[in-house]
């Protein structure tokens, strides 16, 4: 079923369920994780510093990564805030709360699903030794996926003709083709006012954290353990979705997950759907699901084991 032929058939009300963005739960989510991650931050240290059981607090706080990051992936697809200036600035914060510029993760993004399905998408990591491919798997589940996103920053650092250089030679073999990946890079990285708000989240995010490190002084450890967490959750999550041991790009899939787990996680589970449909708010991926009943289904559970047990490339 086409995209068009699905919005022609809908009813007028089930249209707007679909696409509606819950703009106030967004706004107050949003808040609610910048306020509370910029406290943690900047104000926790000073309890912890009289009374480690303080940061305790991290925990429950690295536990909805999944969430803070469901509502960049919102940002990035336009879909947090109806109005633009909004959506943008709302990302390019929580961005920073996250530790990498709402640019770098907007580009990665949009390029994978440009990517995804193309028959070459998997010919590097096919060709990869075993003997490389199995722990490059494990660590980019343990963390190794958000370090570089984390990474990135220091991108920020260099001057625009070193960028391009960067960005031909990650073109040479890519899939989605040297000249169209080159001209995603120009359109989403190196113009000048996304390349100076790049620049400009870099410094804040650099500040934000260099202040924490600073701040909490002797109880360090408790900034470090939380972000290394956030990075081990992120990037565990983020594979889920596409974990295949015979490394067939095109597989996606919908994890099942009871409704409120997955309403936690403003239903990213539901990623074949997104797949198919990226234009439609979390809100709306329920309902755009129950159209497409031959969209693939595992439970969630079951497939989080078999990326441990059964690693890929």
């Amino acid at each position: 079923m086409s995209t068009s032929d699905d919005a022609a058939g809908a009813a007028p009300a089930s249209r707007r369920q679909v696409t509606e963005i819950r703009t106030d739960l967004n706004l107050a989510l949003s808040g609610g994780f910048l306020a509370s991650g910029v406290a943690l931050i900047l104000l926790l240290p000073a309890l912890a510093d009289r009374q480690p059981v303080w940061g305790l607090l991290w925990i429950p706080f690295v536990i909805v990564t999944p969430t803070l990051w469901a509502l960049i992936h919102e940002a990035i697809h336009g879909s947090l805030h109806p109005v633009r200036r909004w959506n943008d600035g709302l990302g390019r914060a929580l961005g920073i709360l996250f530790g990498s510029p709402l640019a770098i993760l907007r580009l990665g993004h949009l390029v994978h699903h440009r990517v995804y399905g193309l028959p070459d998408e998997a010919q590097p990591a096919r060709a990869r030794p075993r003997i490389l491919a199995v722990p490059l798997h494990y660590l980019r589940l343990a963390g190794g996926l958000y370090l570089l996103e984390v990474a990135a920053i220091v991108l920020a650092l260099l001057p625009r003709p070193t960028l391009r250089w960067i960005a031909r030679q990650a073109a040479r073999r890519h899939p989605l083709g040297e000249r169209a990946l080159l001209d995603q890079t120009e359109r989403g990285l190196l113009t000048t006012p996304i390349l100076t708000r790049l620049r400009v989240d870099a410094l804040l995010i650099v500040v934000l954290y260099g202040t924490g490190l600073l701040f909490y002084g002797a109880q360090v450890w408790m900034l470090l353990a939380a972000v290394a967490g956030r990075g081990a959750l992120v990037s565990f999550m983020d594979n889920i979705y596409h974990h295949s041991p015979a490394g067939d790009p095109r597989r996606t899939m919908d994890l099942t997950l009871p409704g409120w787990a997955s309403g936690a996680i403003l239903h990213a589970n539901l990623h074949a759907v997104h797949h198919r449909r990226p234009d439609i708010p979390w809100s709306g991926l329920p309902l755009a699901g129950a159209r497409y009943p031959d969209m693939p289904r595992r439970p969630f559970a079951a497939i989080a084991w078999e990326q441990l047990a059964r690693p890929t490339a």
